[in-house]
């Protein structure tokens, strides 16, 4: 797998100023170590919002409730032998995520 990694708000605000002094998307790329593609889509983002910032709510949803979480953990602390899956942690696990 290929080693992927996002780039920061300031990395898209350059890539956004060197576009506009006129430099290739080619170029753009080399500079911060990025694929053309890349500083493509940057720049398509920008245009249609005219932000580079990150939109909110878009990271991976949580399963497990709140109070799903607090009693796994409470079974824990009370027994460290616990943290195996046991059948009580399924059960939880289950009736929060169906």
């Amino acid at each position: 797998m290929s080693s992927r990694r996002e780039t920061t708000e300031s990395e898209r605000l350059l890539v956004v100023k060197w576009s506009k002094e006129g430099k290739s998307l080619r170029e753009i790329a080399s500079l911060i170590g990025v694929t053309h593609g890349c500083v493509q889509k940057i720049l398509q983002k920008y245009e249609k919002t005219g932000s580079v910032a990150n939109i909110p709510g878009r990271e991976r949803k949580e399963i497990l409730s709140t109070t799903a979480k607090r009693k796994i953990i409470h079974s824990v602390k009370k027994d460290p032998r616990y943290t195996n899956v046991s059948k009580e942690n399924v059960e939880i696990i289950n009736k929060n995520v169906l």
